[in-house]
């Protein structure tokens, strides 16, 4: 079981994801206990967008559910983000799900317009579910900035939905 958000989810199954390339089976599976603020996650496989406030009922349909219900399937991607390296370092606020690789060479397949640097940075990462560019990123990255910068107004499910 895993209670907590999508981040927290994403997190655990990414060390699970871990453990199967390493082929150190069996993978075991994951259900949720949807403690986070969107709870996307849990949502599409049916364990709740949120946890009630008479969580003890909950917490053991949720274990029941655990228990009882099937194993599905779930999609992630492993994507790769390049961007031409500037002349000084960057500063990058990376979300968990990605990583640094450092400077990488640039292969021109002949699809991007105007110069382009030889080398360029690096990040890869798996995501599950979603894989967010935009305006619904930007929303969400500007969520976590705010929840970093002032965890008071951060501070329980009811407060990061408003």
């Amino acid at each position: 079981m895993v209670a907590g958000g999508d981040g927290t989810v994403g997190w655990v199954l990414g060390c699970l994801g871990e453990l199967y390339v390493q082929n150190r089976g069996p993978v075991p599976p994951v259900a949720v206990i949807p403690l986070g603020t969107g709870n996307d996650l849990s949502r599409s496989f049916g364990w709740g967008a949120s946890f009630p406030f008479s969580w003890k009922a909950a917490a053991k349909r949720s274990l029941y559910k655990a228990i009882l219900g099937t194993v599905s399937c779930l999609d992630s991607w492993h994507i790769v983000v390049s961007m031409p390296e500037e002349g000084e370092e960057q500063e990058l606020d990376l979300p968990h799900s990605l990583r640094h690789l450092g400077e990488c060479t640039f292969y021109d397949d002949g699809t991007a317009e105007g110069e382009l640097s030889e080398t360029v940075c690096c990040f890869d990462g798996v995501f599950y579910n979603y894989f967010s560019i935009g305006m619904d990123a930007q929303v969400a990255y500007g969520f976590h900035q705010l929840r970093d910068e002032k965890p008071f107004l951060a501070s329980g499910p009811l407060s990061n939905k408003s």
